[in-house]
């Protein structure tokens, strides 16, 4: 009687032992996707991607909504899609890295030019910049042209001499600019001491896109040029 009562004892130890198990982890897991869920909504990824950070609506339709959003519903395709993005890039990245500098402001113009242009995107990012350089520490510069097609924006400001130049710059490293999205920006030097800041940015949050389609444009002048690929290695298996 007393082993079979010992032996019950055990059992019943056993089963609260591993239903407690059970709970702890589905609370964890429940936390663990409650936690990515809150992230992707803020427009940050699991991975600390810097360059998936909140992108305000003003500034990608111009009227206070957006439809680009990751998914929250659907967090492991999102991620999934973000690390294939990524396999993708590293591999472009590899053969274009020589001619990046040389290429990325005529390749993301084109890009801008062979999109369908989105009047109310461009108006807000229009009005946002011009409140942006309307405000104390930009003094001296202005917006000389914003044009933006359905995924990408470009635009164009001009600095009356170099310490407006670098006044903005200083706040644009400092991370003073109303968006954070995939970018790329770059100046140049114009005439009588005037100098010009070229921005492209992508309207989606978290994607890769806006570089892939750039990378690619760029291997396909590296191939016209018949330039050897040296250290070649398959294209990733995604």
């Amino acid at each position: 009687m007393l082993k079979k009562t010992a032996l019950f004892v055990l059992l019943l130890t056993v089963i609260v032992a591993l239903a407690g198990f059970i709970f702890l982890h589905n609370k964890k897991s429940r936390s663990s996707a409650e936690t990515d869920r809150k992230m992707v909504s803020r427009g940050k990824t699991t991975e600390s991607d810097d360059t998936a950070r909140n992108f305000p609506a003003s500034l990608q339709r111009g009227d206070g909504h957006t439809d680009h959003e990751p998914d929250t519903d659907n967090l492991e395709e999102f991620f999934r899609k973000r690390k294939q993005q990524k396999q993708l890039l590293s591999w472009l990245q590899s053969y274009t890295d020589e001619v990046y500098e040389e290429l990325a402001y005529s390749v993301y113009s084109d890009l801008v030019q062979k999109e369908k242009p989105d009047q109310t995107w461009m108006q807000g990012v229009s009005i946002t910049l011009e409140s942006l350089l309307s405000s104390e520490g930009f003094s001296g510069s202005t917006v000389d042209k914003v044009q933006c097609g359905s995924s990408i924006c470009e635009a164009r400001l001009r600095h009356e001499d170099r310490k407006a130049l670098a006044a903005f710059w200083g706040r644009k490293s400092n991370g003073q600019m109303p968006w954070d999205t995939e970018s790329y920006s770059n100046f140049e030097r114009g005439e009588a001491g005037v100098f010009f800041t070229n921005m492209f940015f992508s309207r989606t949050q978290a994607d890769l896109t806006f570089h892939i389609r750039a990378r690619e444009e760029m291997l396909r002048v590296v191939d016209a040029r018949a330039k050897p690929l040296e250290n070649k290695r398959p294209f990733p298996s995604l």
